[in-house]
């Protein structure tokens, strides 16, 4: 997790015309749509879970705690820049000019402190590191595209991030980032100067009701927070923007359509930006990090 500038907001159960806010709730499935007997022994569409283990469990007594403020210490400020204890006797390779890298040679769980201090550097570098329902969307969309950032309605959201895939479908599911910074870099002086000092208010109610909806559970109370447009990294000192459409719903003294047409500048912006972004396609034991501050991430079918 990593610090932010933040100020928690009182929370307001949105309407339920607000429920349906982005696509990517419609893949917050729930026990409504879920077959343990299909998943266990596959169906005529889909072959039985290959880590039955693994299944999702819906246990509605379990609640947590909200997240507690803490003191955040950033271990990449501590790393060799060298890397040379992370990556001797590795490979990497760059995905894009801009963003994504492909490592061959490390365990990731026999890294040393030292090592793993130079793997949050790194990361912070490349932004994403891979270490080698959606049908229900097309119903009302045209497209499943779900650009997001990871729970950005936390006061302290994520820092370095890992996601380990023990399968995959024969196709489908790859998943882009966009690189943030890179992102603000394109963008005008004059506009650059324009978006600091805003700050936008980033919701989780909408993603809680989604899920209640669809028969699941909430285990922790949602939040509002709010976080500045363009927040400077810890670690490499780049300036990076901080919306997305999943999560943030407005910027604060903005009237709404003043909001909604400077959001969507930046969103079509960040979509449209092929130039730098990095396209990951999963296959079993793959593990992608990258660093939630300074990057954007989309399913392209389902992640």
């Amino acid at each position: 997790m990593a610090p932010g500038l933040t100020e928690p907001q009182p929370r307001v159960v949105p309407a339920a015309a607000e429920s349906l806010k982005g696509p990517k709730e419609v893949f917050i499935g729930g026990p409504k749509g879920y077959s343990k007997t299909g998943e266990e022994n596959g169906t005529e569409t889909q072959p039985a879970a290959s880590h039955p283990n693994y299944l999702p469990v819906w246990d509605a007594e379990t609640k947590y705690p909200p997240l507690q403020p803490f003191e955040h210490y950033e271990h990449g400020k501590d790393a060799d820049s060298t890397l040379s204890e992370l990556l001797q006797g590795a490979t990497v390779s760059d995905i894009t000019p801009n963003i994504g890298a492909e490592v061959r040679g490390i365990q990731l769980s026999s890294l040393k402190p030292a090592g793993k201090d130079q793997l949050a550097l790194f990361v912070a570098r490349k932004k994403v590191v891979d270490d080698t329902t959606a049908s229900k969307i097309l119903e009302t969309r045209t497209n499943s595209i779900t650009w997001h950032s990871d729970v950005t309605y936390e006061n302290q959201p994520p820092g370095t991030t890992f996601l380990y895939v023990l399968d995959t479908p024969d196709t489908g599911g790859d998943t882009l980032f966009a690189n943030q910074a890179e992102a603000y870099n394109r963008l005008s002086s004059e506009l650059q100067k324009r978006l600091h000092g805003l700050k936008a208010l980033h919701s989780g109610h909408e993603q809680a009701q989604n899920s209640l909806i669809r028969g699941s559970i909430v285990r922790r109370e949602p939040v509002t927070s709010i976080h500045p447009l363009v927040r400077t990294h810890p670690v490499t000192g780049e300036k990076a923007l901080y919306v997305n459409p999943q999560f943030t719903r407005y910027i604060i003294g903005y009237k709404q359509e003043e909001s909604d047409n400077l959001l969507k500048f930046l969103y079509d912006h960040i979509a449209g930006g092929q130039d730098f972004q990095a396209r990951v396609k999963w296959t079993p034991g793959t593990v992608v990090v990258w660093d939630v501050r300074v990057s954007f991430q989309h399913q392209t079918d389902t992640d």
